[in-house]
């Protein structure tokens, strides 16, 4: 199994950045193989929130 860690120091309030990653609609401006993320449900985000994510990999989109 690979294990990736990684450290980032931000300037913002932790709160602030958690919700930014909670929100997977962000994905596109974090993660470079992201095509696109759908939020499929409605409101606010929360625990079951769904999207659907398309990403590219080797050329391929899934």
């Amino acid at each position: 199994m690979v294990r990736v860690l990684r450290t980032v120091t931000l300037d913002r309030a932790a709160d602030e950045v958690l919700r930014y990653l909670a929100d997977f609609g962000n994905t596109e401006q974090w993660d470079p193989g992201t095509v696109r993320c759908d939020r499929l449900d409605g409101g606010p985000v929360a625990e079951g929130s769904t999207w659907r994510n398309v990403s590219r990999f080797r050329g391929r989109e899934t």
